[in-house]
């Protein structure tokens, strides 16, 4: 969402970011000298938080109201009622769990939302199969700024902190620990392959409500050597730079800006067959697909790369090519564009 915003800023829109006071996106907003608002905020029926967002919006009255979450979603449409209801709704939508059309949801995916841009084309057909129109849904594809690792240090001195031998044949993740990223699986997948490639090394970094269950696993699976949980790292960059394979095994997922961070490094991808991913991933070109929840045929394509270097390297040339469709700078134009067409719609 940073870089949307700093996209749009520099195409000449004013943007205001509303976001929880002391979190680490709104610390980053303010040091872009992007337009912030902190608010209080705790949870979907916080009517007092939805209070004050709607004072937000009287006074700095924009066209679009752009939410980036489901909480965001929620909140954005009370504070959109309660505010006298000037902006066009635009939801962004980054993942393909199914939608409720009742309840709560009736009201989230009806006509008071004006376009829902999906990340990516299979995570706009879960809203079509939902019921919601396909004229007000769009694909505009989550990007990274494709210059980010260009000045991008020695990743040497990871070696020494996560205890890894330097002939270590380094596998991560990069993802939330979350049901649906289903680091499970991986791990299941992990115990396989350590017992195919003794020197193999998993790290997955990322933080969430699973950790201490993942934990619970990865002792059970006598994995604690082997798997590295790193907990929230800034230096993603540096922990790609050792990696020999990225894999990303979620049984649902949007599409995974970590996907195209490995793919930005030149790294061969193992992923999973659903929403956003074959996308990005195309089987036998820079990566290996196969189906959710199945360790066995993970564990499979993750040794399968781990033996063959050269088919390594060349999904790695393959993926640095096919990332630069994925360019920040096409997000913002996009959006921009999607803007305007709700814009001209009410005219």
């Amino acid at each position: 969402m940073l870089g949307l915003a700093e996209g749009l800023t520099r195409r000449g829109h004013e943007v205001l970011v509303v976001g929880q006071p002391e979190s680490p996106l709104m610390a980053r907003v303010e040091k872009a000298g992007i337009g912030a608002r902190a608010v209080r905020l705790r949870g979907e029926w916080d009517w007092v938080g939805a209070m004050r967002l709607a004072d937000v919006m009287r006074a700095f009255d924009p066209h679009i109201l752009h939410t980036h979450t489901s909480h965001a979603h929620t909140l954005g449409l009370w504070a959109w009622m309660l505010s006298g209801r000037r902006a066009k709704v635009v939801v962004s939508r980054r993942v393909d769990f199914p939608i409720s059309r009742w309840g709560l949801g009736r009201i989230k995916y009806g006509r008071s939302v004006g376009r829902f841009l999906a990340v990516s084309e299979g995570v706009r057909r879960v809203l079509i199969e939902g019921g919601v129109p396909e004229s007000r849904t769009a694909v505009v594809r989550s990007g990274i700024d494709l210059r980010k690792f260009d000045d991008l240090g020695d990743s040497g001195y990871l070696y020494e902190e996560f205890g890894l031998a330097r002939d270590a044949l380094v596998v991560g993740n990069v993802a939330a620990l979350a049901p649906h990223k289903d680091q499970a699986c991986l791990l299941e997948a992990a115990r396989r392959v350590v017992d195919a490639f003794p020197k193999a090394r998993f790290l997955i970094a990322g933080e969430g409500p699973l950790k201490e269950t993942l934990l619970e696993r990865r002792a059970r699976l006598g994995l604690e050597r082997e798997v590295l949980f790193t907990g929230f790292r800034k230096d993603i960059g540096a922990i790609l730079g050792l990696l020999h394979v990225f894999v990303l095994s979620s049984y649902l997922e949007g599409l995974g800006t970590s996907l195209l961070d490995a793919m930005l490094m030149g790294l061969p991808i193992v992923g999973t067959k659903v929403g956003g991913i074959p996308e990005a991933v195309r089987d036998g070109e820079n990566g290996l697909l196969v189906p959710p929840k199945k360790p066995e045929a993970l564990a499979h394509a993750i040794c399968h790369l781990l033996k063959n270097r050269a088919r390594r390297e060349r999904f790695g040339r393959a993926g640095k090519k096919i990332v630069q469709q994925f360019d920040i700078r096409e997000t913002v134009r996009q959006t921009a564009a999607n803007y305007a067409d709700l814009l001209r719609e009410t005219e």
